[in-house]
């Protein structure tokens, strides 16, 4: 397992494109751009990209179950179907005294 991440300068990234997309594509792990020796930015593939997606929608919704882990599930509909009535009819007002 590789644990350190490829870097490249921001050089190659605008002289050799091609070449560094093609590692980005083939890595699974992120490149990062380098400028005067500082860490400017941090490439990845669509798989990975798609990957970081999934984990940060899974992680808010282990986070919602966490904090909602004492709350009933009757008294929780309720209370959300209450609230989406009001904003409807709130809304159903103001584009019925708009017209």
């Amino acid at each position: 397992m590789q644990l350190l991440n490829k870097t490249v300068s921001i050089r190659d990234v605008q002289r050799q494109y091609k070449d560094v997309a093609v590692t980005v594509g083939k890595s699974s792990r992120p490149i990062i751009v380098m400028n005067r020796s500082q860490a400017q930015l941090a490439m990845i593939s669509l798989k990975q990209l798609a990957e970081y997606q999934r984990l940060k929608a899974f992680y808010f919704l282990e986070e919602v179950r966490a904090t909602n882990k004492d709350v009933d599930f009757d008294d929780a509909y309720n209370d959300i179907s209450s609230e989406v009535e009001s904003v409807r009819q709130e809304r159903y007002e103001n584009s019925s005294s708009n017209n």
